[in-house]
């Protein structure tokens, strides 16, 4: 099906890395993370029965979802994938709007775009950009650590906010496909 120039790409860009990470990294990991209470409809506090992971399973895969960029399109090889692409696209978006930014002469910026992070130049004093990474515990108090970045890209994430807990046990929403 048609979709834009930058939806192909960041779904190729997904599928290589996909292929890099032998699977590890899967927008199709989709079905399970909606599955598990971390999507649009939000969160559950149960285990999702054994049938419906199976289920869910089946229609996970990276080389399931193909995608090219003349004409930009996406094709499904079985039927039910879908893809959810929050943990790439938001980086794609700081790189561009990055890019956009040093295009028309803001050579010293700071973008950021829910989280990720793109540096390019210095800051105001002229020393290069500062961000801070937050201590991942569940208080969320302190930063754990400072990074400077100067032509340099941040983005992390973690088990501590987005997360449930079932008979003493804890899932998160970072999901190995």
């Amino acid at each position: 099906f048609p979709v834009s120039t930058e939806l192909a790409q960041v779904a190729l860009a997904a599928r290589s890395i996909s292929e890099a990470t032998g699977g590890a990294f899967d927008v199709t990991v989709d079905p399970l993370v909606r599955l598990w209470g971390f999507g649009p409809a939000g969160r559950q506090r149960e285990i999702p029965p054994v049938a419906a992971i199976a289920e869910a399973r089946a229609r996970v895969g990276w080389r399931q979802l193909e995608a090219r960029l003349e004409p930009p399109a996406l094709r499904r090889t079985i039927a039910g994938v879908t893809a959810d692409s929050s943990s790439i696209a938001k980086g794609f978006a700081t790189d561009a709007l990055s890019a956009l930014l040093a295009e028309v002469g803001a050579a010293d910026h700071l973008v950021q775009v829910g989280g990720d992070l793109r540096a390019s130049g210095r800051d105001a004093a002229g020393v290069p950009w500062r961000a801070g990474i937050e201590a991942p515990t569940a208080n969320h108090t302190g930063v754990a650590a400072v990074v400077s970045l100067r032509e340099r890209a941040l983005s992390t994430s973690g088990d501590y906010r987005n997360f449930f807990s079932h008979e003493g046990r804890r899932y998160s929403h970072i999901i190995d496909p």
